[in-house]
């Protein structure tokens, strides 16, 4: 196998925590187990319901270079519209913001955005904005006590 470029190699379909990976640290070859890699990040607070509440996480985030949020949108009619923050760097905290497109094709596009903070272990909400965007090219903006619903939090070594 020395003389097989990384290029040539067959795709690992998935990994797991005891699987190795070659690095190179310091100019040296050395290989390190997949779990090290922190790939899938530590889950800080997971519910199958969600929350609208602010909430206590399970470390504090200072623990952490990045932080992603999953959260949704709940409608009158039970529609669900799901997003994610993406990876946030922690210096981005402590307040950050969440937001939705919410399209009715034949109405109206309403912009949802949710500002809130991180920091040690907690995630508060601090405040709603809305913007309906009308078909005859009307804005209508209304601040909101409503939130998002949050599912999970993962935090990034």
């Amino acid at each position: 196998m020395s003389n097989i470029k990384v290029s040539e190699m067959p795709e690992a379909s998935e990994l797991n925590n005891n699987d190795l990976l070659m690095v190179v640290q310091n100019g040296a070859n050395k290989k390190v187990k997949a779990n090290k890699l922190q790939l899938t990040g530590v889950t800080l607070f997971e519910s199958s319901e969600g929350t609208n509440e602010d909430i206590t996480l399970n470390d504090d985030i200072a623990n952490y270079k990045e932080f992603e949020i999953q959260y949704a949108l709940v409608s009158s009619t039970n529609d669900i519209y799901s997003k994610s923050t993406g990876r946030l760097l922690i210096t981005q905290a402590p307040y950050f913001v969440m937001d939705l497109l919410r399209p009715n094709t034949d109405k109206y596009i309403q912009i949802i955005s949710q500002l809130s903070t991180i920091t040690n272990n907690k995630l508060t909400f601090i405040s709603t904005f809305h913007a309906t965007i009308n078909m005859d090219k009307t804005i209508d903006f209304t601040g909101s006590t409503a939130r998002f619903t949050i599912y999970k939090v993962t935090g990034y070594k």
